[in-house]
């Protein structure tokens, strides 16, 4: 291998089988086919035709293509068939779509090994070989490209000097063996510019088979369903998992249809013209949505949803770059799940911001690439839920999906054959009923009628997208069901506050009460209750010197619905007087200490009444210390127990619990026990306490003072007792009230949000007002280490006078937002959301109408004219016609009676004639309104024209009429 050099550096050298490791990008033959059409579609060459063929050329298989474009020079073909040379601009607005200087190459290499190239430009004609067979024979240690060139005014003079050379290898590598057979192909061209490809040795299957089918459809080339199907053969346009493949996979005519966003060119593939669409016009229930990402600086990106009108089983996304197809029918969003979310609606996006692949069938998987994706999966499902939302809300009965009914495109757009231009037609016209070739004159429209006039203006990508009412309607439904979520969290924290408060209440009443019998128990006040009675009194009962006793045992709470707890009672009066032993009056009945009953309980006689008065608990307790200080008294309760000495410890009392609080209630007890109180320490020998003195003096003096002591304890007691009581009742009452406040709070709380919510359209804003708890839970409770409860019970006494504040300023606010609800009646209702999107909806339809009706008053006008100018040439006919009818039959009478052998012509051959250039001029006339009329198909002897012309007068007339 020679090594090329330039400067003494060596220059790069390109293996001829990079030829077909190029090709290998394209694995869907589909995609080398439309780089072909690109080069002639792209401004540079600006065709306005482009043939794509099949034919025999010495028993040889071969595809052609063919284009009206600019041409090539010679060394525009040698940049063509060199690689990396583009330098494409865009020209008026035409963008071109090539920018790697690869595509014929990868693209026609692909479809075969050869490939001639045949252009014109005016000036000169140039043939170009690019051929793996020409290099595989040759033994070509690099890629070499013959280029022959002639001059166009004087056919075969060869222009450049290796143009003998490169004559010669292309005539004895390729399928033309003579000069006369290359002329041939350059006059194939039509007209003086142009360009003609030429590509044989066809690429085969690993059976031996065409990749191609070209006898299914005879204007089609297809792939064949089990070339596409085959896992072992890469040549698939892309992976449809689970998905029914579009006809744009496998038909070439279905591919170059949707092939371009908006079509600028005409592609005639197997000598009939491809109908192409604009397929963002071409959808049912349209409606325009825009993306802005933000990498584009907020910048917008129009996407068109609609419904496909053609077959449910083609929807997805059509992504395009630069006007040219990239992805077709790719599933998004909620289209890629398992159900019959997104069935049948396409989107149509243009996609300049992305990056192609060198193929041009896929785009780099990049971050803004994903973002796309997932974004427009997000419009899709919002178009798709609208849709859905608006068909609910017209016509709730109608059960059948938007994909399963029968649907027209919304709008009618035709191409001109002459001019390309595109034109709306009106609507109630098939596109499918007009004839195979179109043109502008042939538009209903008067307005449009002409190729000189300008295309109808496209969309302005700031317009406004679609309303979308589903997503207002459920953003709205989402917020409340926020604010309802939010207001429910709320209700719960406030009933664990409010749990927690009642909690912490209790434990204090319970830390209150252990101190209570603490403070009693030091005091050397017991009370012990058996529980059952050892044996009945053996004497009759004895005064109780004035004394009361205790009965009885209650709680403190004055709450009585709970089961009072009873203890087995003596079956004696209140009087009874214990036998006497050693000396002493036993008042008590004898227990075990394990017969004990554990609450803490105070025993009297008789209930004792509420103090009138209040008292000071402190005082009281300091009172109760010193007196029992100085009797050294302690209440318990005992059998037979005889007098012990001072030095002796005394029995400790069993130990006691309170008995447990409820939720809002506590615990009642109730016995009938009757202890006796006693003195514990007394001299040896000592006095009874309920008894009378065994010996008199100074004993006696010593029992009077004792029973006025315990009488002065019993009466602090009974203050005591009531008081605790007053107290009780007191918190009780103060419970039942927060209780009641906090009811009417939650009451008054949901009536505000429920005018909230209906005046939320209003912009009436109101904010929830809500009851600091935790001051309410401080009031109630006592602080924590009292020694009294009259420092609670001011606690709460504050907290309730806040509570009602508090209450007063929520009834100011209710009082408010009543007056503000009263105001807003006149103006607003619960319907408004509805009445306001009736009322957009009727202003959109009145504007709608309003177009309509300037259309078609301006129509009328046009009809007006055209009627008026039908009706004076159509009375000009009829005397034309009653003229010609009354010489016709003149010259029939005439004719009768002369003779057949003048020799002079007739004179009905002139009418005759007359009458078929009046029947001529009237078909040309109907042309403009009977577009479909073939005149050349017209027998102008018969009545025909005057039958067609009688219709269209007579549909003249109607039109104008209604």
């Amino acid at each position: 291998m020679a090594v090329r050099t330039e400067q003494g550096i060596p220059l790069s050298a390109l293996c001829p089988k990079f030829l077909h490791t190029n090709s290998t990008s394209h694995t869907w033959p589909f995609s080398a086919i439309a780089e072909l059409i690109d080069n002639a579609y792209d401004p540079d060459v600006n065709a306005k035709q482009f043939w794509i063929d099949k034919t025999l050329i010495k028993e040889m298989e071969c595809l052609t293509f063919t284009d009206n474009g600019n041409g090539m020079s010679h060394d525009t073909i040698h940049k063509m068939l060199s690689f990396g040379f583009s330098d494409k601009q865009a020209i008026n607005g035409h963008v071109p779509v090539g920018m790697y200087g690869n595509g014929f190459k990868s693209g026609s290499m692909r479809l075969g090994k050869d490939a001639l190239v045949f252009t014109k430009n005016g000036k000169t004609m140039s043939i170009g070989l690019l051929s793996q067979t020409f290099l595989e024979a040759t033994k070509a240690e690099n890629i070499v490209v013959p280029i022959v060139t002639f001059c166009q005014t004087q056919p075969l003079r060869l222009v450049t000097q290796d143009s003998r050379a490169s004559l010669d290898a292309i005539l004895q590598h390729s399928l033309f063996r003579t000069e006369r057979e290359l002329t041939a192909e350059l006059d194939a061209v039509m007209g003086k510019h142009g360009t003609r490809i030429i590509i044989w040795n066809l690429r085969k299957m690993s059976n031996g088979k065409m990749e191609f089918d070209f006898d299914t459809d005879k204007y089609d080339i297809r792939i064949p369903a089990d070339v596409l199907d085959n896992s072992s053969e890469k040549y698939k346009k892309q992976e449809r998992h689970e998905q029914s493949v579009p006809e744009s996979d496998y038909s070439l005519r279905a591919y170059c249809s949707i092939l371009y966003l908006k079509p600028r060119m005409l592609v005639i593939l197997r000598g009939q013209k491809v109908k192409t669409q604009l397929i963002s016009k071409s959808l049912a229930f349209i409606a325009k949505d825009n993306y802005k990402p933000s990498f584009l600086n907020n910048k917008s990106v129009r996407i068109t949803f609609g419904y496909n009108t053609k077959s449910k089983e083609q929807y997805g996304i059509l992504m395009y770059h630069k006007n040219r197809l990239i992805k077709a029918y790719e599933r998004v969003g909620c289209q890629l799940k398992a159900n019959n979310m997104g069935v049948g609606v396409v989107g149509v996006i243009e996609c300049n911001f992305l990056k192609p692949t060198h193929n041009k069938q896929d785009f780099d998987y990049t971050d803004e690439y994903r973002k796309t994706i997932y974004n427009l999966g997000i419009k899709l499902a919002e178009y798709w839920n609208e849709i859905r939302y608006k068909r609910t809300k017209d016509d709730p009965n109608n059960t059948v999906p938007v994909e399963d009914t029968e649907k027209r495109p919304d709008q009618n757009w035709v191409q001109c054959d002459e001019c390309l231009k595109w034109r709306k037609l009106p609507d109630g016209i098939n596109p499918a009923s007009l004839p195979d070739k179109w043109y502008c004159r042939m538009n209903p429209d008067t307005q449009f009628r002409s190729c000189q006039v300008e295309e109808e203006p496209e969309d302005d990508d700031a317009q406004p997208t679609y309303d979308k009412t589903y997503k207002r309607q459920e953003r709205y439904n989402k917020m409340r069901q926020e604010k309802s979520k939010q207001q429910q969290q709320e209700e719960e924290k406030r009933k664990a506050e409010m749990q927690i408060m009642y909690s912490k209440i209790e434990k204090q009443l319970q830390k209150d009460h252990e101190v209570l019998k603490r403070q009693l128990r030091e005091n050397n006040f017991q009370v012990t209750l058996p529980h059952q009675v050892s044996s009945p009194p053996a004497t009759p009962p004895a005064r109780n010197n004035g004394m009361p006793m205790i009965t009885n045992v209650r709680s403190l709470s004055s709450e009585g619905a709970r089961t009072k707890r009873t203890l087995p009672l003596e079956p004696s009066s209140s009087e009874v007087k214990k036998p006497k032993t050693n000396g002493v009056h036993n008042g008590a009945v004898s227990a075990e200490p394990g017969d004990v009953d554990m609450d803490l309980v105070i025993v009297e006689d008789k209930s004792t009444p509420k103090p009138k008065t209040a008292f000071d608990l402190a005082k009281v307790k300091v009172e109760r210390r010193s007196s029992t200080e100085q009797t050294g008294m302690r209440m318990e309760c005992s059998s037979d127990a005889a007098p012990e000495s001072p030095t002796e410890t005394p029995a400790a009392a069993p130990s006691t619990s309170p008995a447990p609080l409820g939720d809002r209630q506590s615990a009642e007890t109730q016995t009938d026990v009757k202890p006796v109180l006693k003195q514990p320490d007394h001299p040896p020998g000592g006095v009874a306490v309920a008894g009378k003195p065994q010996g008199e003096g100074p004993a006696s003096d010593s029992v009077a003072r004792l029973q006025g002591e315990l009488a002065r304890a019993q009466a602090q007691q009974d203050e005591l007792m009531g008081l605790m009581h007053t107290t009780a009742k007191e918190r009780d009452a103060y419970k039942d009230e927060t209780h009641k406040l906090t009811c009417q709070v939650v009451d008054l709380e949901k009536e505000v949000q429920e005018l909230t919510q209906k005046l939320m359209k209003k912009e009436v804003c109101h904010q929830a007002t809500e009851t600091d708890w935790q001051g309410v839970g401080g009031g109630v409770t006592p602080a924590p280490g009292s020694d009294s409860c009259q420092a609670g019970l001011g606690e709460l006494q504050r907290d309730y006078e806040q509570l009602q504040k508090e209450l007063q300023e929520l009834r100011k606010k209710w009082d408010t937002l009543q007056a503000t609800k009263s105001a807003c009646s006149d103006c607003s209702s619960p319907n408004d959301d509805d009445l306001i999107l009736q009322v957009d909806s009727l202003l959109r339809d009145l504007d709608r109408c309003g177009g309509e009706r300037d259309e078609y008053k301006r129509k009328v006008e046009v009809l007006e004219t055209e009627k008026a100018r039908i009706l004076s040439e159509r009375e000009e006919l009829k005397k034309a016609v009653d003229d010609l009818t009354c010489k016709m039959e003149r010259q029939a009478e005439n004719g009768a009676c002369s003779s057949s052998t003048d020799g002079e012509p007739s004179p009905s051959a002139e009418d005759s004639w007359r009458l078929r250039s009046l029947r001529m001029s009237i078909g040309k006339l109907l042309v403009t309104f009977v577009p479909a009329l073939d005149l050349e198909q017209v027998n102008y002897e018969s009545d025909v024209i005057d039958e067609i012309l009688d219709q269209v007068l007579d549909q003249v007339t109607l039109c104008s009429s209604t």
